[in-house]
This record gives structure tokens, sequence and C-alpha cells, in this order.
């Protein structure tokens, strides 16, 4: 029977065509034939229905378990192989996927190129046999794996169309912003450079990656301005870049400062001083030629990173105050020495790893010597652990395991301390590295709360940390005073529409809603006579033709500057309402306060130029880093 299970039902007696000839047991001792199909029983499931139902129920369960348990022996019931089985085909690349699309030389070379880009692979791998052959399984013959030599070729077209593409956008945006900075990898030196912009409709920020090319000797202020306008130029937007945003180094600060549209000194101090020289001399000197060619750079004006400054401050400042202040040396040594030395246990010894994870349920994060706010973020994770139950015993745990002396309870107190007062200003810093929301209105905004929290904390009462927090008060003030009497940052931040006038006290909020109507009244006055041509003309069409003339009063930008201090709307997208404001809050928020994006490239960078990528050439490593940084569809 092709039905296992149901012969205690029905003996099979024959065939006869596609049918079978099955006897009911049931029905004995009649010896009548009933014909099924080979193919289903549902003749045998209607007889057993309509004559013996009493048995239904059986009979489905035994035709069921049939179906899982036993393999069907169609040969014993007439049934040739060649009929019910279709011969096996090994599956091809070409079959495979949607099932719709075939593979074409042009679709695996697309496939091949962001295998290549997107997961950093090196490109010798297209060489190699077994990758080759890997890729060719299945594969038509007429189909190759490209070489690294045509793989470099694509690489290279990828990577113009990726230029022009990006130049396109920009040539369309009003205003973008850039951040700079200097990076060192296995004995090179690069300069990074990324570019951003507001969205006009969804106020996003967007942005894409412009640079990351060699430079080669010493990192000079003059390298760095010829090697920023050389990038500004190529992508054309040396006339609409608002600002640079760099760290606090020297050579970026200088390189600004000589450089900067407003500062025009110099450049007219050259041009007087080659008003006689010689045509025949002018073309015959290098050194002449060099001259003339500093004259035509010209770099945007330029903010020093707010997060650099930060981490200054939490390192520099306060190393400085630790030095001097041996009552807080003391003590904060011994607690920093005990965790450093746990933390490096961890790193040097798997069984200890294993012994802090097993008794606290994670692994501790070690702190790096780049970045301040690991060092923060490292001893913020001990004190939750040490504040939670059972968790003074399970450090204790570890530090009897790794030989280290226990924390004493003025060292535990420290660390709380140390962790309270250094909590606003490492969320400051994280805040002000954000990119996609961010705007330059946040920062002045941000540094005043900052100021505010780290007041409150005074009320406290502090057993070790008043000299850290002092130190920390004075520092913010002394670093961040120029940037509080710059105009445009006081703009920047009450044309954001959460805070407009009311982040300032009585008397400043005058002064910054005088500043705004004097910017919008100097506006309107530059519109106005522009437009003065025009309305003369227009008013003469309108007398020769005997027209009434249009005396409807118009609205000012200085009427909806009004409206807009007065709006108690506070999201970002009523500045739609308001265009003239909105055209001017592009324009002074588009720059970034910190320099975080460019180094987020860096760590591209970085990735891409592993050992086995060292031998990459200067252009071919920045264009695969730029190609992934963008992530370039392909």
């Amino acid at each position: 029977m092709p039905w296992p299970g149901i012969e205690k039902f029905f003996v099979c007696k024959g065939s006869k065509g596609n049918n079978l000839l099955v006897h009911c047991v049931l029905c004995k001792p009649s010896t009548k034939l009933h014909s099924v199909s080979k193919t289903t029983p549902s003749n045998l499931k209607r007889h057993i229905k309509r004559v013996h139902q009493y048995k239904n129920n059986d009979f489905e369960n035994a035709l069921n378990d049939g179906k899982q348990n036993v393999v069907i022996k169609k040969q014993c019931f007439g049934l040739e192989t060649d009929q019910t089985t279709k011969p096996l085909h090994q599956l091809t690349l070409e079959r495979c996927g949607s099932g719709k699309e075939s593979v074409t030389q042009h679709k695996l070379n697309d496939l091949l190129l962001k295998f290549i880009v997107s997961n950093t692979q090196p490109l010798s791998v297209v060489d190699k046999p077994s990758f080759v052959n890997l890729v060719r399984l299945g594969l038509p013959k007429d189909i190759k794996v490209m070489s690294s030599k045509n793989l470099k070729l694509q690489i290279e077209k990828l990577y113009l169309s990726m230029v022009d593409n990006i130049t396109d956008t920009l040539s369309s945006v009003l205003y973008v912003s850039t951040t700079a900075d200097c990076w060192t990898k296995g004995k090179k030196s690069y300069i990074g450079v990324t570019c951003h912009w507001i969205n006009s409709k969804s106020f996003k920020r967007e942005s894409v990656s412009l640079a990351c090319c060699r430079i080669k000797g010493h990192h000079t202020y003059d390298v760095i301005a010829k090697a920023l306008y050389k990038i500004h130029t190529t992508y054309k937007i040396q006339n609409k870049i608002v600002s640079t945003t760099t760290d606090n180094g020297s050579n970026f600060v200088k390189a600004f400062n000589t450089y900067s549209k407003t500062n025009d000194s110099d450049s007219d101090e050259s041009d007087n001083e080659n008003e006689n020289v010689d045509l025949f001399d002018i073309l015959n000197s290098t050194s002449t030629l060099e001259q003339e060619s500093d004259t035509f750079i010209q770099l945007p004006p330029h903010y020093r990173c707010a997060s650099h400054t930060l981490d200054l401050i939490a390192k520099s400042d306060v190393e400085k105050m630790i030095i001097t202040n041996s009552d807080f040396k003391k003590f904060y040594r011994k607690m920093l020495g005990k965790c450093s030395a746990m933390w490096s246990k961890q790193n040097m010894s798997p069984l200890v790893a294993e012994k802090i994870h097993d008794t606290s349920g994670v692994y501790f994060k070690t702190p790096n010597k780049t970045r301040w706010n690991c060092m923060y973020d490292a001893l913020l994770q001990l004190k939750k652990i040490l504040n939670a139950q059972n968790g003074l015993d399970k450090i204790n745990q570890v530090l009897d395991y790794c030989e280290i002396q226990r924390f004493t309870l003025q060292e535990i107190q420290l660390m709380n301390e140390y962790c309270d007062v250094m909590s606003p200003l490492a969320d400051t810093l994280d805040f002000l590295q954000g990119e996609e929301s961010m705007y330059m209105g946040f920062l002045l905004p941000s540094l005043y709360a900052l100021e505010k929290k780290l007041k409150a904390i005074e009320n406290e009462k502090l057993v070790y940390c008043k000299p850290l927090l002092q130190t920390i008060i004075e520092s913010i003030k002394k670093r961040f005073e120029p940037i509080w009497k710059k105009n445009e940052l006081i703009l920047a931040s009450c044309l954001i529409p959460r805070f407009k006038l009311i982040w300032r006290d009585r008397y400043n909020q005058c002064l910054a809603e005088g500043n705004l109507k004097t910017l919008f009244y100097s506006t309107e006055t530059d519109e106005n006579d522009t437009n003065d041509t025009t309305d003369e003309q227009f008013d003469k069409a309108q007398n020769f033709f005997c027209l009434p003339l249009n005396n409807q009063p118009k609205s000012s930008s200085a009427d909806e500057l009004k409206m807009y201090l007065k709006s108690p709307l506070t999201e970002i997208t009523m500045l739609l309402s308001y265009p003239e404001v909105m055209k001017v809050f592009l324009e002074y928020n588009t720059p970034m306060p910190s320099s975080a994006p460019v180094e987020r490239l860096f760590s591209t960078g970085s990735n891409i130029m592993t050992v086995k990528r060292y031998r990459l050439g200067d252009e071919l490593f920045e264009k695969l880093v730029l190609l992934k940084q963008n992530k370039v569809t392909i």
C-alpha cells in the first residue's frame, strides 16, 4: 500500500491502470474490491466515513502516522522511478538569489568592488586562487573574476564619480562648514577634512568626507593652509565655507590666523612688495612663485574644537592642580593606582578577566591615553559596581584574587566625588561631539548650563574634591572666555527656537536682542538697495500704462524677527514659517562646535591601513577611505 499504517483497514489485491484494487477488512465476510487512485486515498476516506463512521478517527490517525514514519516503496505497486522523480541538477549561481536575475560580468564586478570597499579587504584577495575558485563556483565559463589591476581601475572610476556627485550636491547648498585634523599612521602623516551642512527642509545635519590625503614633511602652518585650500577648491566650496573647526594645535591656529579671509594685512604687504619686480625674475624664481601662490590662499573663519578644549581642562588643567595640591594628590594617586593595576591585570591575564566577569558580571572598562572621557567611564563603572548591592564584596574578591590592596573608605568616597564633579563635564563633552542634530548655537547654552551644574555641586559637602571642582570652574571661565564675546555664537544660539533669548540673563537678553535687530536691519537695508533699481523700472512701466501703483506695505525681515521672538513655539520646524529668520539660522548654525567627525574619518583610515595594506599608495588609500566613509553605493 502506498499509504502505510492503514493495513488493518484495507488490503491491496492488485492494480488496474493508475488505480489500486483493495479489499476492506471491516467489510468481511464481503469480498468486494474497491478502486482507489495510486496518488490519493480519498476514495478510502469516503468509504470509511460512509460505511464505518465509528472507525473514522482511527483511520485518520493511522493515515497521518504512516506518512511520517515509513518510506513508500512505489516499485511494489507498478510505479516506475522515471515517472515520479525528476533528475537532479547541480545548482549554479546563475539560478540562485532571486531566481529571476542572472549573473553577468558587470554584476559580478560591482559585487566584488562592493565587497572589497565596504569590508576593507586587501585588493590582492581577488588574485588568490582559493578566492577565485570560490567565486567561480557555478558561474558560466565566460564570466571571469577581475584581477587586482582591473579592480584598481574600477576603484578609480568609482572615486571620480563620487567626487563629481559630492561637488554637484554642494553646489546647491548655500552654507557649508568643515572640520580638519592631522593624523599619523605607519610613519605617514595625513590631513583629513569633512564637510557639513544643514538640510533646509528637515533641519538635520548632513555630511561628507572630502579628503584624507598625505602630508609630507613637517605639519607647518603654511603646509596645512595649502592643503586645506587645495581641498576646498577641488570641491568648489572655497566661497561658501562659513567656518572650519579644528583642535587647539598651534599649527592650525597659526594657519588660520595667517590665511583667514578676515586677515588681509599679509596679502596687502606682499602685493606692495612685488610691484616693481622684473618679469624675467618672476618667471625664473621658484621662491617668488611660491610667495605669489601663497597670496591666493584664503581660509575661512576658524573655531577651536570645544570638545578638545573640555578634554584639555579635564586632563592638563586637572593634572596641574594634582601636582600642586599634595592632599588631593595623596589620595587620588593611591585610588587611581589600584584601579590601574586592576585594569592592567584584566588586559594581561585571561584568568583575571574571567574572574572579573564571573564575579561582577561584566568586564571592566579600561581607559586610554588619548581620551579623558574613557578614564571617566572606567571610574564611573567601578563606582556603580561599588554602590550596588554586595558591590564592595565583589570588588574585594577581585582585588584579593589580583593580589591588590583593597580600596579604603576614603578612596571610595574620593571616587564617588570625582565622578559626581566630572559628570557634567563628561556629559557636555559627549553632547557636543554629536553630529546629526548638532548646531553651533548649542555651544554657548551648553557651557552656560555646565557652569550652573558645577556651581550647584559647590553647595554639596565635598570632602576631597573641592580643589578639583574649583579648578574645573576656573578653567572653563579662562579657556572659554573669548567665545562668550563672539557675537556670531550668541546670534546662533538665539536663532534656535528652543533658546531664543531665555537662556541668558535679563541684561544679556537685551544685548542679544539688540544685536539680532541690528543684523536683520542691515540685511533688510542691503536687500532694499539691490531692489531699488528694479522697483524704479517697475514704477515707470506702471506709469506708462496708466496703471495704479502698488502701495501695499512690504513685510520686513525685522518684523519677521519680532514675530519669531514672540512665538511660543520651540520646535525647530517653526523656522519654516519665518524664511528670513531661517536663512540667517542656516548661516550661523552651520558651523560644527566639535571636530569629532574628522576623528571618525581617521578611525576608518586606521581600519583600512592594516598590516596587509601598508603597501597601498597614498592616493589609493585615500580613495578607499573616502569610498567607505561616504558609504558610496555601487
